[in-house]
């Protein structure tokens, strides 16, 4: 929708319980609400929500930051597009304690598609790392996915692509995840689907 250069880098998102007890879901009201509609969703442990939250931009990049502790969303694209990769840190962006997904893509009848995540580290995820709906276009390279022990749900997954087209998935390392890649409905109805494979290193 909108141009946009912009840079964030060396930033430190760190996360823990919100003063504000509107961010508690276990009271009424909490958010979001009739007042405060715009507000990110209260959860049951009152934590960060999200970080950084996207909407119809393009080009914004996201070097080497550090993201610690959040309870739904590290980074949140909504028809946007994003550079999220190492600049000069040797871990690039390091997200780790999430607890939903680190990195969240919705595209709905969108223009703006192709977001380029590259060398960055999610470490002790205790959700999911990367879930991206209806995209295209996607280049997800030389990411390392950590978690701290496998889990027992089968549901989480370290990239996840659904609906998605013309992707590129290459040279990442997955450790302690039941499912490291997950395709769902990239088809020919959806323009296609994507590469999963080898530049340097392979996936593994």
């Amino acid at each position: 929708k909108y141009p946009n250069f912009s840079i964030i880098n060396k930033c430190t998102f760190t996360g823990g319980t919100l003063l504000d007890i509107g961010y508690n879901s276990n009271i009424n009201p909490h958010y979001p609400n009739t007042n405060n509609p715009y507000y990110a969703p209260a959860n049951t442990l009152r934590l960060s929500p999200k970080f950084i939250y996207m909407w119809g931009v393009k080009n914004v990049n996201i070097w080497d930051n550090t993201f610690d502790n959040v309870r739904l969303y590290a980074i949140e694209l909504y028809n946007a597009r994003s550079i999220i990769k190492k600049n000069a840190a040797l871990d690039g962006n390091t997200f780790t304690n999430v607890r939903n997904r680190a990195i969240q893509g919705w595209y709905y009848n969108s223009s703006i598609l192709g977001n380029y995540i590259v060398e960055n580290t999610f470490d002790n995820i205790l959700g999911e790392g990367i879930e991206i709906q209806l995209g295209k276009y996607d280049w997800i390279v030389k990411n390392k996915f950590h978690r701290p022990s496998v889990s027992s749900s089968f549901a989480l997954q370290g990239i996840a692509m659904a609906g998605c087209s013309n992707f590129s998935i290459m040279d990442n390392s997955f450790y302690k995840w039941n499912i490291g890649i997950h395709i769902n409905n990239s088809s020919y109805f959806y323009g296609g689907g994507g590469l999963i494979g080898w530049n340097q290193t392979g996936n593994n």
